[in-house]
């Protein structure tokens, strides 16, 4: 294995482990509203018998909309304070 090969490799995994917690962080708020609502609909469809397959999809669009809306301050706060740590250790190298 060439050693440019291997480098590139090691530089994907570290960028991945590096970015992959507040990749997390950041999309956890509106994953677990759509799960939530997800749940309760497949709750209604079950206890109502009516599987209409918009009657799922709409609502979770919906849901992550307002979830953007709600929680995209505190998104970008996160976002921005990790770029500014990225760019500072990164000049520091």
């Amino acid at each position: 294995m060439s050693v440019k090969i291997f480098s590139g490799i090691v530089a994907v995994i570290l960028m991945f482990v590096y970015l992959g917690p507040p990749m997390f962080k950041l999309r956890d708020p509106a994953l677990i509203l759509v799960m939530l609502i997800g749940l309760a609909i497949s709750i209604l469809q079950v206890v109502t018998q009516v599987q209409e397959i918009s009657l799922t999809f709409v609502p979770k669009i919906v849901t992550v909309f307002i979830a953007v809306v709600i929680f995209g301050p505190w998104m970008l706060r996160k976002l921005l304070a990790f770029a500014a740590a990225a760019i500072t250790q990164a000049g520091s190298l």
